[in-house]
């Protein structure tokens, strides 16, 4: 007959050693870190109940009992199957859309707006939308919850590109150029904003140079190089992301941006824009969630 005192000790220090990784994982960072190659060691407490279940007697189980026993461990065994992916049913698969994705001509948009805003506006980038913080109290608060970053301003390169591609192309009879005019004039006020961020700066230079490349008498096909994010914007992505802006919609921007360049007291019709813009940022923001469905 084993002491229980003996045991109980014995079975607190097992497990402690178990635990000791965990414990001092705990001390140093607040919360505990599972280790996936800790394998606890057996306990001892096990090893005494298989020595007394060897030992013990083994009553006689009743036909009834054993064929309902059998059942039993034949169903678990079945349940217990692994799953192949080919019989998943095709719903299951997702499409996942990282959120540093944009619509392309939303972009201009915000460039464009942006250009009527004052200096010290910013660019925001969450969830797939890209989003003007004007200048305040609370802007960095708001940023730092949203941890956006100046570096996200990096995910404009392929938008830019794309929106410059197309859409100056397909309207430029209707005098779409004037969006992009006012789109490098916003990147000219972020320069100037981020003046002493050299890095910062030069991302900007090229986001400038490849509108002026659409804008120019001349065009210059090496100017853009594809990065590792252009092959997340597909064609099919791109063209249903383009859908969205249909030709009234087209012309109706083109419109208020006429209007606010000839206005000197403009502030009414940049609302205007603003609450325009969080309308299709609302189409665009649903778009993406029933992607990631």
């Amino acid at each position: 007959m084993l002491n229980h005192n003996f045991l109980t000790e014995t079975y607190i220090n097992q497990l402690y050693k178990m635990n000791k990784p965990k414990l001092e994982n705990t001390f140093n960072y607040g919360f505990a870190i599972p280790d996936p190659y800790m394998i606890p060691e057996k306990n001892i407490l096990d090893q005494d109940e298989d020595q007394d279940t060897e030992e013990a007697t083994v009553e006689p189980v009743p036909p009834e009992k054993e064929n309902s026993i059998t059942e039993t461990t034949s169903t678990q065994q079945k349940e217990e199957l692994p799953i192949s992916n080919d019989s998943l049913p095709p719903t299951i698969e997702k499409t996942i859309i990282p959120p540093y994705i944009l619509d392309p001509f939303s972009v201009i948009m915000k460039l464009a707006i942006l250009s009527k805003k004052n200096i010290g506006a910013k660019l925001c980038i969450h969830n797939n939308i890209t989003y003007i913080q004007e200048q305040g109290l609370f802007q960095p608060i708001v940023r730092y919850f949203l941890k956006a970053s100046k570096n996200d301003l990096s995910y404009l390169y392929n938008p830019i590109e794309i929106a410059c591609s197309y859409f100056l192309k397909k309207y430029d009879d209707i005098g779409i150029r004037i969006i992009f005019i006012n789109a490098r004039h916003g990147l000219n006020l972020l320069i100037e904003h981020y003046k002493q961020s050299k890095i910062i700066v030069h991302t900007l230079y090229m986001y400038y140079t490849i509108l002026s490349n659409y804008l120019g008498s001349t065009f210059n096909n090496e100017i853009f190089i594809k990065d590792h994010i252009s092959c997340l914007y597909t064609p099919e992505l791109v063209q249903h992301l383009n859908a969205h802006w249909t030709k009234e919609k087209i012309i109706l921007v083109i419109n208020m941006f006429t209007f606010i360049d000839q206005d000197a007291k403009s502030k009414e019709s940049i609302k205007c824009l603003d609450e325009f813009m969080s309308q299709m940022d609302t189409m665009t923001e649903s778009f993406f969630k029933n992607l990631n469905i």
